[in-house]
């Protein structure tokens, strides 16, 4: 209480609406039930100690001595005694609004109320007819539904209704194995751009762009026909045939890892998505786990199982040479952008830049048999050899 009675304490720019305050001591006092703690008497009390109602004091107290502060204090405490006239004002005010107000509302209310036990008998005395006929037209609609989507109501279909040997079904199927989150593990491999940044070979988007054309020249020569082979073929003994020729082929152990790695990733993600519509890649790979002898039958590498999923989803042999060129753009300028060389818009820009560039290279050497596949990069072959050297790695490969 005591620091209401500061000279430099208080000043008229703090005070509250007197109004407003005992608007809202009102309300209080309206809406709790009554008790020691909400009762108007008790609220009075509350509005006296408000810093407003301490202001007519304050301005007195500038002028009296300290003689007269006793006689000021036990004027206050007189002053409590009385009810006020704002806060009785207030109640009064809310209770003649509150009266004015509720009484339309509940007359409002029993009048809904009756209407509504007038619907409920007029309702309960339609003919029944109409009601059959209502339902009759519900059936309908939902069995021409059912007919428009093929759904068999009867029996659970394994593909949802989707009829997978119709080729535009199976064009989802051949865009998700192009899809980024398909979990390959393409995005851990680098493609010796890592080794090649430390290497000093590459530090410029220039020089990036140099690297790709490479890049990508040297895996339409060395990969794209065991893509092709496994596409225009896609069985088990080609599958097998081609992956040994491809291992040998390999002469890099940073790549042949990477390769096995990639390929047993996406055949494992293959035959667990495709298992309803194309069971033969679950067969093919639970097959090639081991042989009786419990020897590894394949290795996995990754170019000839993309071209074996590819045909196995119904995609062409040039479709799918074009889309292991995708792939391939994809990840490496993805390494890239990880590796600060470029930043994310640059990035996009690139690859529709390299656009033009991979489609040249897969006319160059699209539909050739593996006996022609060849290296034509050995510096990139040589290079991302060095990768498990570099002192700090970021990429598996």
């Amino acid at each position: 209480r005591n620091k209401y009675y500061n000279y430099n304490l208080i000043s008229p720019s703090t005070f509250l609406s007197p109004l407003s305050v005992s608007s809202f001591l009102s309300a209080v006092t309206l809406l709790r039930p009554p008790s020691h703690e909400s009762s108007p008497g008790a609220l009075a009390r509350i509005w006296h100690l408000l810093p407003f109602q301490k202001f007519w004091y304050y301005s007195k107290i500038q002028q009296w001595n300290d003689q007269q502060w006793t006689g000021l204090i036990w004027e206050e405490k007189e002053l409590r005694r009385t009810p006020l006239p704002g806060t009785v004002i207030c109640i009064k005010s809310l209770s003649l609004v509150i009266v004015l107000w509720g009484l339309p509302f509940l007359l409002s209310l029993w009048i809904s109320q009756g209407d509504g036990h007038k619907d409920k008998t007029a309702k309960s005395s339609i003919d029944m007819s109409m009601w059959e006929e209502a339902e009759r037209l519900q059936s309908g609609v939902n069995s021409s539904l059912a007919e428009v989507m093929e759904i068999d109501t009867e029996s659970e279909n394994p593909n949802n209704g989707f009829d997978y040997s119709n080729s535009a079904a199976l064009q989802w199927s051949q865009w998700q194995l192009l899809d980024s989150i398909l979990p390959t593990g393409g995005f851990a491999h680098s493609l010796g751009l890592e080794a090649a940044i430390q290497a000093h070979l590459v530090s410029t988007p220039q020089h990036l762009e140099t690297f790709i054309s490479h890049l990508l020249d040297n895996t339409g020569s060395l990969l794209l026909p065991y893509v092709y082979s496994a596409a225009i073929s896609p069985d088990g003994q080609t599958w097998h045939k081609l992956d040994k020729m491809l291992d040998a082929t390999l002469t890099n152990q940073v790549g042949r890892k990477a390769s096995t790695a990639q390929g047993s990733a996406l055949m494992r993600v293959a035959a667990s998505v495709y298992s309803e519509t194309q069971p033969c890649l679950k067969i093919m790979r639970d097959a090639s786990l081991c042989s009786a002898s419990g020897k590894v039958l394949v290795c996995f590498h990754h170019a000839p199982i993309f071209g074996l999923v590819c045909g196995v989803l119904g995609m062409d042999s040039t479709t799918a040479q074009r889309a292991y060129m995708y792939t391939t753009t994809r990840d490496v300028i993805s390494a890239a952008t990880r590796l600060n060389l470029v930043g994310p818009l640059a990035a996009a820009v690139l690859q529709h830049r390299m656009a033009k560039v991979a489609e040249a290279l897969v006319l160059k050497w699209m539909n050739r048999s593996v006996e022609d596949s060849c290296q034509i990069a050995p510096l990139l072959d040589t290079v991302q050899g060095c990768h498990p050297y570099l002192f700090s790695r970021l990429f598996c490969s």
